[in-house]
């Protein structure tokens, strides 16, 4: 996550000169450009508000030209669409998967992306005779897609996950924040600070207190000063200056000793930087101490615009990240409990496949991940629901499954071997 302030929105430039490519792609892919409508209009929108899956693909990559792989994709959902007929299809069906696809919201387009892409993937695994979009179940809604493997319909509910809640209070303390320091900085620079997100206040309950972190980042950002580094460029961590200045004496002594690539030559050069030196003549450096949230800072000379990042810290381990992993993996179970509710065909194989990713999967995720969806099983105990695939945004799926499905929704590891799943194990973590 990051938190921005700007005073010009460079982004919103790039994508009225872009927006002209992006029309020109889309033109490529009839269906798509019918659903899209070519994207009317969207001279007159804001780009950060306008999340459409599609579009993404379309734009080129900031600073990289036309992205092959995007223009693939959108090859791969021009074939889908025409190999499933779409211009056959009932009013109601075409008009639902039309509204999704041009929708402005990430998560309703990219969802309807993953269906097709997904249906495209298992098209090449058993054939298109086997594969269904769409198709009613008996309780009156639709599966996202119907494979027959053997003689077995396996029934897919595909999902994306959405910004989880605690994710969107982190996101509103960060972008608050940069507000507040780019406002008391009055000349074109880039700062970001890095922070850690296990010293954000939380209540008795555990729950983020949105006002109160941002009163303790704030106060954090102003005991240090921080403003008043606009213009150096480099980084350091707070905690490495504080060393450095409390020690300086003593590895000026031994400065001689050191090799070309330490550590300490750098710290020893950062502070004999006039932008710095000024910086540390604003505060008790003593102070350098007592910050907990603001770790360290990254710095470089402004060009067209001021722009104010703040990121959060990314590393195994920390406290932070075991906060974020839990945060995350709670946030996918409760995104399968509302895919499970009332979406089971009954007496049939029921998949629920979840895309989405975050950095902390990484490392120790998955086996928190396995043993997450077990205590899940456990306690809705739902034997319609033959397993959980969770898949990143680009990658294998890998799949665990639920030992409270009973008979005639169990899937052996070969049905999961020809979906294109892996399976999960406690010997395979």
């Amino acid at each position: 996550m990051i938190g921005i302030y700007y005073t010009e929105d460079l982004m919103q430039k790039w994508f009225e000169r872009n927006l002209s490519i992006a029309r020109e792609i889309l033109k490529n892919s009839e269906l798509l450009e019918e659903f899209l409508g070519g994207f009317k209009g969207y001279e007159n929108k804001r780009y950060r508000n306008v999340k459409n899956a599609i579009l993404f693909m379309c734009l080129p990559a900031v600073g990289g030209g036309v992205d092959p792989k995007s223009i693939n994709r959108l090859n791969e959902l021009e074939k889908t669409l025409e190999l499933f007929d779409f211009r056959k299809w009932n009013i109601s069906k075409r008009n639902y998967l039309k509204s999704r696809l041009a929708s402005e919201d990430y998560i309703q387009s990219f969802s309807a992306v993953s269906e097709l892409e997904l249906a495209s993937e298992m098209v090449r695994r058993f054939g298109k005779e086997n594969v269904e979009l769409y198709r009613m179940l008996d309780c009156g809604g639709f599966s996202d897609i119907c494979v027959k493997v053997d003689s077995k319909n396996v029934f897919l509910e595909i999902g994306n996950l959405a910004e989880s809640l605690p994710d969107s209070k982190i996101q509103k303390i960060l972008n608050a924040s940069a507000k507040h320091l780019g406002e008391k900085v009055d000349e074109l620079a880039y700062l970001c600070i890095i922070i850690d997100t296990a010293e954000i206040v939380t209540d008795d309950k555990g729950r983020i207190d949105v006002e109160s972190s941002i009163e303790k980042l704030n106060s954090e950002i102003d005991m240090l000063a921080i403003h008043k580094l606009a213009g150096f460029e480099g980084f350091f961590d707070f905690s490495d200056i504080d060393h450095i200045v409390t020690h300086q004496s003593l590895y000026k002594k031994i400065e001689k000793l050191l090799t070309p690539n330490d550590q300490i030559l750098r710290l020893l050069d950062i502070i004999s930087k006039e932008k710095v030196k000024s910086w540390l003549d604003c505060f008790d450096t003593s102070l350098l101490k007592k910050a907990k949230i603001a770790k360290g800072i990254i710095s470089g000379k402004g060009k067209s615009t001021l722009l104010v990042e703040i990121h959060t810290e990314e590393f195994f381990p920390s406290t932070a990240t075991n906060l974020e992993l839990k945060s995350f993996l709670n946030h996918l179970i409760r995104h399968i409990e509302t895919q499970v509710a009332g979406q089971l065909q009954p007496k049939a194989p029921n998949v629920v496949v979840v895309r989405g990713w975050h950095w902390t999967m990484w490392g120790l995720g998955f086996d928190t991940l396995y043993k997450s969806l077990q205590r899940f099983f456990e306690r809705i105990k739902e034997e319609y629901l033959s397993g959980v695939a969770y898949e990143p945004e680009s990658g294998k799926a890998v799949y665990v499954s639920n030992d409270y499905a009973k008979t005639p929704s169990l899937l052996e590891k070969g049905d999961i071997d020809k979906l294109g799943f892996r399976l999960l194990t406690p010997e395979r973590l």
